[in-house]
């Protein structure tokens, strides 16, 4: 075999691999959501009235820990892995509003929360475009 070949059959394998992952993720949310688990995006203005209203949504804050230093979300909880989260809130009923710097990791948990099982994840965006004020406590 020569080096093309290898470097085809390597080609290969790799989009292979893609494909099945993205048929498992797929799977994954069609199972999430015959159990009840959907992901919402949630505009900022409707998410600040709701969290002013109800105390016990959780307030997700997924960027890094020095991210969230720098100012966060009033009561934003930073936890950046599924499996910190899953561990912290068991209860698949938690409601979660789940945020980032610009939106593409909050989308991203927000679906792997749905996968997880959880019924009512909302993703409110990045952080950048929050009018509301953040807080370094």
């Amino acid at each position: 075999m020569n080096t093309n070949d290898f470097t085809m059959y390597l080609a290969i394998i790799a989009v292979a691999v893609l494909l099945i992952n993205n048929i498992y993720q797929r799977i994954s949310m069609l199972r999430a959501k015959a159990q009840g688990a959907f992901y919402h995006k949630l505009d900022q203005d409707d998410a600040k009235t709701s969290m002013d209203k109800d105390k016990s949504i959780v307030v997700l804050d997924v960027r890094t820990p020095n991210e969230y230093k720098n100012g966060h979300i009033k009561r934003a909880k930073n936890l950046s892995s599924v499996k910190e989260i899953a561990s912290k809130y068991p209860n698949k009923d938690t409601v979660f509003y789940v945020y980032c710097q610009s939106g593409s990791r909050s989308l991203k948990a927000a679906k792997k929360l749905v996968m997880k099982g959880y019924k009512e994840v909302y993703d409110i965006g990045g952080l950048s475009y929050w009018n509301y004020g953040t807080t370094k406590k």
